[in-house]
């Protein structure tokens, strides 16, 4: 299946609800997305904010 894109507002609400404390699973049913979408977001997102040369 080929990758929707993301719109920049549901970033936004996954790095919120993440930093709000919630899981994964909580994330992913809130914005309708799968759990494997959420977790590849975090990580890129993540290292991003480590890295932000890194492209």
């Amino acid at each position: 299946m080929p990758n929707k894109p993301v719109s920049m507002n549901k970033l936004r609400q996954l790095l919120r609800l993440h930093s709000g404390g919630k899981g994964t699973k909580a994330i992913a049913s809130l914005l309708g997305m799968s759990r494997t979408a959420v977790k590849k977001y975090l990580s890129v997102l993540k290292n991003r904010a480590w890295n932000p040369n890194k492209h």
